[in-house]
């Protein structure tokens, strides 16, 4: 799925999962991974950001994660 997200805090981002964050969407990224502890999101900083090009965020509107998405709408 794709999202926008405040990417503010991504750029200090080393691991672990991120709780806090702002609420501006300012960058793109794809949610690529759910669990009940975290959502996995791949960032386009490269393999070096991150965990290996990730971030996790704490489920729910984090990051303003879940104010603007988009996805395929597959038709028959």
């Amino acid at each position: 799925v794709s999202v926008a997200v405040d990417a503010t805090k991504f750029y200090s981002y080393k691991g672990g999962i991120l709780s806090d964050c702002g609420n501006n969407p300012n960058s793109g990224s794809l949610v690529v991974g759910v669990t009940d502890n975290y959502w996995k999101l791949k960032e386009s900083f490269g393999s070096l950001f991150g965990e290996g090009g990730y971030v996790r965020i704490a489920p729910g509107n984090t990051c303003a994660v879940c104010q603007m998405v988009s996805f395929p709408e597959l038709s028959s």
